[in-house]
């Protein structure tokens, strides 16, 4: 459930004499807006109480999630980090990567404004088109302008939807960067973390979520969003100059995505779900 949801007071009775885990990738808790605007002061003591008393524990996706919590709520229940998790049977690196003379930038997810569509179709008419090829994997409200954009640029493709995550992954595989320039509110980065499995380095604006997955500039580059365009472009010509290891980048993104298998995720919920020590 959404923070400041008002439907919190039929949960909390209906979860009365239940042991109850809350997953939250909400990442500002001590900020003055929620995906609920206006919640009422009502709403907003129901969902204290539910934060403060009912809960045996918290699990959130990323550590600023946490600490806003804690800053805003007296929760004496444990809280924990648990990001989100790939399943390596799909998402996993190309066995032999070719030393292309172009780089092939792929965006996967929702075509929205929030999500910076327009910041890439800029990134596409000032790179060379014989050097750089891009890829839109998705649906949404701004699909049939993405495939109006493609047709009038031979570098430029869209794929609709894929709803098989072996496809998604053989996707990943054939690409080079995602970009992810998010306008707006970033919990969490599913595709950050599909595209380091398969070797796909992640090139995104500095959201909550891309910050606390990327070390930048070591499995990964994080623009400000005012400026991502002109930096894609630059780090394109790094990377077309080879004043860029794109390849020692792809061993750190492999390296990085292990943290996210489901293994390794599951032992944590293990944690939280028993109650262990966190």
């Amino acid at each position: 459930m959404a923070p400041k949801d008002e439907r919190i007071f039929f949960l909390r009775h209906i979860l009365k004499r239940h042991r109850i885990h809350y997953h939250t990738s909400w990442p500002y808790w001590d900020k003055g807006f929620f995906p609920f605007d206006n919640p009422g002061k009502i709403t907003e003591r129901q969902w204290k109480l539910f934060l403060e008393r009912d809960i045996a524990s918290i699990v959130c996706a990323t550590h600023e999630c946490k600490r806003t919590l804690q800053l805003t709520y007296h929760i004496k229940a444990p809280i924990y980090v648990v990001g989100h998790s790939i399943n390596p049977d799909y998402f996993y690196p190309a066995e032999t990567i070719s030393d292309r003379k172009h780089v092939k930038y792929l965006y996967v997810g929702c075509f929205t404004e929030n999500k910076g569509i327009h910041e890439i179709f800029k990134i596409i008419d000032n790179l060379p088109k014989e050097t750089s090829e891009f890829t839109f994997v998705g649906k949404g409200d701004l699909e049939s302008e993405i495939v109006s954009f493609c047709t009038t640029r031979p570098n430029c493709r869209h794929i609709r939807f894929v709803d098989s995550e072996k496809a998604l992954g053989d996707i990943y595989r054939d690409h080079d960067i995602l970009l992810l320039p998010t306008q707006q509110i970033e919990g969490f980065g599913m595709v950050i973390i599909e595209a380091m499995g398969c070797g796909v380095i992640p090139v995104t604006t500095d959201q909550v979520g891309p910050c606390e997955i990327i070390t930048n500039n070591v499995n990964g580059y994080i623009y400000p969003k005012t400026s991502f365009p002109q930096n894609v472009c630059c780090l394109h010509d790094k990377i077309m100059n080879r004043k860029v290891d794109i390849h020692q980048t792809r061993l750190h993104c492999i390296r990085r995505s292990k943290d996210y298998h489901l293994d390794q995720v599951a032992k944590i919920w293990m944690q939280a779900l028993s109650g262990s020590s966190n």
